[in-house]
């Protein structure tokens, strides 16, 4: 393949690299790299004055549990079906497939302003899903939610305040088992 500089134009076969390699192979999400950039975008907003969004960080419990007890194919279900899940909650925010069991969610517009009821709705469909008989059908992902605000920096500010009550989530969930 060409190398691609300066005076290069990008042809349909570099455009196709970059979804690739963009583009996380087992649940089709963007990739926690291209993840960063839409971080250092936002930043970049943030210094103009946008503040309107908020970062959902998600961690999909129990898939070293399923891998061990049901295989790595189980596994990938479990991850492609949580993935699935939370492209449905946030359907008008860029998701990513931020690394292993994480993902993480650009919330603006509409899921911005609707973040409590579509976390609801998520929070609906895996009780729902704990009466499924197959253990690699009954998700569980623990949610935190961190809004921009004044004080923040960076974007990576807004994401480490997410990841926080992603944590605390998680160890709600586990002092309730």
């Amino acid at each position: 393949m060409q190398q691609m500089d300066e005076k290069t134009v990008p042809t349909m076969e570099h455009a196709t690299v970059m979804e690739v390699t963009h583009k996380d192979a087992l649940t089709g999400l963007r990739t926690g790299e291209s993840c960063l950039a839409m971080l250092d975008r936002l930043t970049e907003d943030m210094r103009e004055g946008k503040r309107d969004f908020a970062i959902a960080m998600m961690d999909v419990n129990r898939t070293h549990y399923i891998n061990q007890l049901y295989g790595k194919e189980k596994g990938d279900e479990y991850l492609r079906s949580s993935s699935a899940l939370i492209c449905y909650t946030f359907k008008h925010s860029p998701v990513f497939r931020y690394g292993g069991d994480e993902f993480l969610a650009v919330l603006k517009g509409s899921d911005l302003e609707n973040r409590e009821k579509r976390l609801d709705y998520m929070n609906r469909e895996m009780a729902n899903m704990q009466l499924a008989f197959d253990e690699w059908k009954k998700l569980s992902i623990a949610v935190g939610i961190a809004c921009c605000s004044e004080e923040d920096q960076t974007a990576m500010e807004v994401v480490e305040r997410a990841r926080k009550a992603m944590r605390e989530d998680k160890e709600d969930l586990y002092a309730r088992l």
